[in-house]
């Protein structure tokens, strides 16, 4: 009963946190979104999840729009792990509690992932993400 209510609970907040950030997206993000015609509450709710849709076309063609974009994915579809080193330690930095520690999960991230395949930039942009969000949870 109590893992119930438990369950019950963060899927409220899940869903009060998803309304108050539904639909803010930057202005890259919205050129993507503009450019492939896709749903704004599709691509908010696979940028939510907890891993992002690693076999979804469309949204790794959003995802890589993004990521080109933002310097995260070089001119030649090549993933740039320095942007993402930073990305990584910048995001879970207020997490892990210090700058050093962040850095070190960071690197060792990048590390850990940075052989992950994928067909396309976008597809292995996420397969990499979701590999770090993997090693974060252990």
């Amino acid at each position: 009963m109590k893992t119930f209510i438990a369950f019950v609970c963060l899927i409220s907040l899940w869903c009060i946190q998803a309304k108050d950030n539904a639909g803010v997206f930057s202005e890259i993000e919205k050129s993507c979104i503009k450019k492939f015609n896709l749903d704004e509450f599709t691509v908010d709710y696979n940028m939510k999840q907890l891993y992002m849709p690693e076999d979804n076309i469309l949204f790794s063609q959003f995802m890589a729009c993004v990521w080109k974009k933002d310097g995260f994915i070089d001119g030649k579809d090549n993933l740039d792990f320095p942007v993402f080193q930073q990305y990584i330690s910048d995001t879970f930095g207020s997490v892990v509690a210090s700058k050093k520690t962040a850095d070190a999960f960071a690197r060792d991230s990048v590390n850990s992932c940075k052989n992950i395949k994928g067909d396309t930039p976008g597809q292995k942009g996420i397969k990499f993400m979701n590999c770090v969000t993997r090693l974060f949870q252990n």
